[in-house]
């Protein structure tokens, strides 16, 4: 009788320990996540929101937020009606077309160059790589002295 009351409490400890750990694990988690949510909450989703909002307004944003006039789809019906629009836009298509893929290009070249034909061209690979990871390292590291 004895020893089932003993199996009864041990197990009843393994059981609590196991959700206790459980618990455990998921704030650790929530706290990872936790810091990569509130920055994209703060810099990209109110933002975001804001500006949607924004478009559907006129303001002038100098006179503060009482300035804020709701104008519905006018805005839209306005950039739309406008030919400087089209052109612009085409030419913001135009220009991302032909200069993202031309300057990946030249850096794929670049880097070929470099590593096939450049004396020392492992050090400058490294120094290129080390650059970021140095440049989020060094600066909580620097002593300054106020002497």
């Amino acid at each position: 009788m004895a020893k089932s009351v003993n199996d009864n409490e041990n197990a009843r400890l393994i059981a609590e320990g196991k959700k206790r750990a459980t618990r455990i694990e998921t704030f650790a988690g929530i706290g990872f996540v936790l810091p990569s949510f509130i920055g994209f909450f703060v810099f990209i989703l109110v933002p975001v929101v804001m500006s949607l909002g924004i478009s559907f307004c006129n303001w002038n944003f100098l006179k503060g937020w009482g300035a804020i006039e709701f104008t519905g789809l006018s805005n839209f019906i306005k950039m739309f009606s406008d030919n400087w629009f089209f052109v612009s836009f085409k030419n913001n298509i135009l220009f991302t077309a032909i200069t993202i893929p031309v300057l990946i290009m030249l850096g794929l070249i670049m880097g070929e160059i470099i590593n096939r034909h450049v004396f020392g061209g492992k050090i400058i690979e490294y120094s290129h790589a080390s650059a970021p990871l140095v440049s989020t390292l060094a600066p909580p590291n620097l002593k300054l002295s106020t002497t």
